[in-house]
């Protein structure tokens, strides 16, 4: 076993990005479906775009929402 000696912390970062590299990279696969990531892209845009109104028809069934998520909502909601 090779003893390396790190005195900074780009190499400690370095250290471990090859670590990681040669450690797990190779152990893991994942096979995945083809991807069109035009149709991905309009997918997530239509997220963006309708996050406002998505959130105002929430604001129609807030009497039925329990308190701790009523908090929540009022927590997201200052994100927008």
């Amino acid at each position: 076993m090779k003893t390396i000696v790190i005195t900074t912390i780009n190499e400690l970062t370095e250290a471990l990005k090859k670590f990681v590299a040669n450690s797990w990279a190779r152990s893991v696969y994942q096979k995945r479906k083809p991807q069109d990531l035009i149709k991905n892209l309009k997918d997530e845009i239509i997220g963006y775009e309708f996050n406002i109104s998505i959130l105002d028809d929430i604001n129609k069934i807030l009497d039925f929402l329990p308190e701790k998520s009523y908090e929540v909502y009022k927590s997201c909601r200052g994100h927008f």
